[in-house]
């Protein structure tokens, strides 16, 4: 969490910084992307939750809790000044 945050606010990001995406994960299967800290590129951001404005990782965690595993939600994520909306099933990670 410190490192995500430490990165967002450097580059003054609203949203939530993708630091990593777990292989085979549904974040994977949608496409999403993590940092690349080898070539220095910023990875995706979520900017919104199903249409709900995601500024921070508080933000981020609230509206996700509105959700049960197995549901899909709808994710918009910013990669290269470009918004997309992905469909993701949440999933247990414990």
């Amino acid at each position: 969490r410190q490192r995500q945050m430490c990165i967002r606010d450097r580059l003054g990001i609203a949203g939530v910084v993708i630091d990593r995406v777990v292989p085979d994960s549904e974040a994977d299967r949608a496409g999403l992307t993590g940092i690349d800290y080898h070539n220095r590129v910023l990875g995706d951001v979520i900017v919104a939750v199903d249409g709900e404005a995601v500024a921070g990782l508080g933000d981020f965690l609230r509206l996700l809790q509105q959700y049960e595993i197995g549901e899909e939600v709808m994710i918009d994520v910013r990669r290269d000044d470009v918004v997309r909306s992905v469909a993701v099933t949440i999933m247990d990670i414990s």
